[in-house]
């Protein structure tokens, strides 16, 4: 009931997002203009949700009302939206993801110990219960990214964590909250 009464205080108001042409992804990859619709969209949701705390504005032309969305409707939808970026841009697809998960489980350094336990595909086998070639196929791509480091002079191969942050390393390029707000302070200052 509160939800309903919530919307229907809601006015029917327009969103303008000023610092949306700040705001870019990657153009190389095929999600792009899908994910840049998610997220204006979620920005404009924030900024409708919080339209009672911003001053509507009368737009000449159309005769419409409407209001700007904000540095702090950008905070929130940065923050919603960040995991779902992270995920859709990630160099890895999500069952090399989940590998990594168990291989991290079962080489974790010990307290005071400064590297990661070497394993091979048997062993990774073993822990997660998939074939010899899914895990090979789920390894490649960890090899690839510089995730895990592979000694191949001998047999079997032995795999060792090399640098597991790389799994979370994602440069979107997006502006922070604190830059849109100095871009929307510029603005201001101007208008």
């Amino acid at each position: 009931m509160r939800h309903h009464a919530m919307q229907r205080l809601l006015k029917p108001l327009m969103v303008r997002i000023p610092y949306i042409d700040s705001i870019s992804l990657p153009e190389n990859h095929v999600a792009t203009r899908r994910t840049y619709s998610q997220l204006r969209y979620a920005i404009a949701s924030v900024a409708f949700l919080r339209q009672y705390q911003k001053e509507t504005r009368h737009d000449p032309a159309t005769r419409g009302e409407y209001i700007d969305a904000d540095e702090v409707d950008y905070e929130v939808a940065y923050r919603l939206m960040s995991s779902v970026l992270a995920r859709k841009y990630s160099p890895l697809n999500h069952q090399s993801r989940t590998v990594l998960d168990i291989i991290l489980a079962h080489t974790m350094p010990s307290i005071g110990g400064a590297d990661h336990a070497e394993f091979t595909q048997a062993d990774c086998e073993g822990w997660t219960g998939l074939s010899n070639p899914t895990v090979r196929r789920r390894l490649g791509p960890l090899v690839a990214a510089g995730i895990l480091s592979v000694n191949d002079s001998g047999k079997p191969y032995r795999y060792t964590v090399k640098d597991a942050d790389l799994a979370k390393t994602i440069d979107l390029s997006l502006p922070s909250p604190e830059q849109i707000g100095e871009q929307m302070a510029l603005m201001a200052g101007q208008s």
